[in-house]
């Protein structure tokens, strides 16, 4: 499930991201992600953990 929501086949992965968000506004300056509050941040909290998904993060890798 991990490799496919990374690096899987696109249809896979938006059909993934439309099961938790419900719409995307942008405007100039702002993008909102609408959708239910704790499984949006079940999916943020999930994608800031590089080193336990695999996957790309939020959080920066940081340097002395």
């Amino acid at each position: 499930m991990r490799e496919n929501i990374t690096s899987g086949d696109v249809s896979f992965r938006k059909a993934y991201l439309r099961s938790f968000i419900d719409a995307v506004e942008v405007a100039d300056s702002v993008i909102r992600i609408n959708g239910s509050k704790s499984t949006l941040e079940q999916a943020v909290i999930a994608c800031s953990q590089p080193g336990k998904n695999g996957g790309r993060g939020f959080v920066p890798k940081w340097r002395t």
